[in-house]
C-alpha cells in the first residue's frame, strides 16, 4: 500500500500522513433514510380483489403456485467494505483516502431447487477529495493515468490486483451537521456499487431474459437518486430496465403505513393469521427524483 500511496501523492501533489488504517464498514452509509420518510397513507389500492377491506387467505394460491414453475427466476445482490487507509493534504486541509472492494453477484434458478452462477463483478476503487485534480480539466483522463500507473505496480500484479477506478467525493462544499468525509467518500463507493447492479439489470435485459415469466428479485430498495453521470443515470432508463425486477427491503415499519381512516397498520400485519395478506396498495414517492 505504500507504493500506491506514493503514486497517489506524487501524482496529485498532496502529501500523506501514514495514517491508521481501519475498515470503515461500522461508519454510517449516507443512504436514504427510510424512518424519516412521512407516514405513508394508503389511498390508492393496488388490489384485484375489490371488496377485500381486512385481510385474505392466500393458502390456495399458494398451493396453486407450488405446481407451477418459480416466477423469479434471477436474484442479485451487492456488496462493499470500505477502508480508510491514509489521509491526504491538500491545500493545508486534511481528507481521506477511501479503498473500497466492491462485488456484485446474480444467480440464476435453473429449477426449483438448483441455483448456478449467472454473473459475479468484483473491482476495487479509491475515493479522493476533488482537490486531487488541482486544475479541474480533463478530469477522466487525469485519473485513469494515475489507475494505470497504480496497476503497473509489480506488487499488485503480483497479486493479480487492479483499480478499476478513481472516485472523487465532494471536497469543496462545507461539512453539514454529522457529516464527515469519510461519508462523502463511502458514498460515493456505495453509488458505485449501485451502478454496476445497474450494470447487471441492463445485460439481462439487452439479452431478453426478463420478462412476465422471468422476474429478477434484488435485494434493497428500487429508488435510486438521479445520478449527474455514468451510464446508467436517466431515470427513464431505470424504469424501463425494471419492469420485470423485485426490490426486496430489509428494513421495514409498518408504523410508517397509514389504512385509509388514517389509523396504523402495525397492528393488523402484526395479527395476519398464516398465509394471510393484507390488501395490497400502491403510493407515489414524494422524494424528488427517484424512482419507485
Amino acid at each position: 500500500m505504500d507504493k500506491v500511496l506514493k503514486i497517489i501523492e506524487q501524482e496529485t501533489k498532496g502529501t500523506c500522513y501514514k495514517s491508521f488504517k481501519y475498515c470503515l464498514d461500522n461508519v454510517k452509509v449516507p443512504t436514504l433514510n427510510y424512518e424519516e420518510l412521512p407516514r405513508i397513507s394508503i389511498n390508492q389500492y393496488g388490489e384485484t380483489d375489490t371488496s377485500l377491506q381486512t385481510s385474505k387467505s392466500v393458502f390456495g394460491k399458494a398451493e396453486q403456485l407450488k405446481k407451477a414453475p418459480p416466477l423469479f427466476r434471477y436474484f442479485l445482490d451487492g456488496s462493499r467494505k470500505a477502508y480508510k487507509i491514509d489521509d491526504i493534504e491538500y491545500g493545508k486541509k486534511i481528507f481521506p483516502i477511501i479503498g473500497g472492494q466492491l462485488g456484485i453477484g446474480c444467480c440464476v434458478r435453473i429449477d426449483r431447487n438448483t441455483f448456478q452462477k449467472k454473473k459475479i463483478e468484483n473491482s476495487l476503487v479509491l475515493a479522493l477529495p476533488e482537490y486531487a485534480n488541482a486544475d479541474g480539466d480533463r478530469k477522466a483522463l487525469f485519473f485513469q493515468n494515475i489507475v494505470d500507473k497504480l496497476n503497473n505496480l509489480p506488487s499488485l500484479k503480483k497479486y493479480n490486483l487492479s483499480f478499476s477506478k478513481i472516485l472523487t467525493y465532494n471536497s469543496g462544499e462545507a461539512l453539514r451537521e454529522n457529516e464527515s468525509y469519510e461519508n462523502r467518500g463511502i458514498a460515493k463507493i456505495q453509488d458505485e456499487m449501485i451502478e454496476g447492479e445497474k450494470h447487471i439489470v441492463a445485460t439481462l435485459v439487452k439479452d431478453n431474459l426478463l420478462n412476465s415469466d422471468n422476474y429478477l428479485m434484488k435485494d434493497g430498495s428500487l429508488q435510486y437518486k438521479r445520478m449527474k453521470s455514468g451510464d446508467y443515470k436517466e431515470l427513464s432508463q431505470i424504469k424501463r430496465n425494471y419492469q420485470c425486477v423485485v426490490g426486496v427491503s430489509k428494513k421495514f415499519n409498518p408504523e410508517l403505513a397509514l389504512d385509509k381512516r388514517g389509523k396504523s397498520n402495525a397492528t393488523a400485519i402484526a395479527k395476519l393469521p398464516l398465509y394471510h395478506r393484507t390488501p395490497a396498495f400502491k403510493y407515489t414517492s414524494e422524494i424528488a427524483d427517484r424512482v419507485n
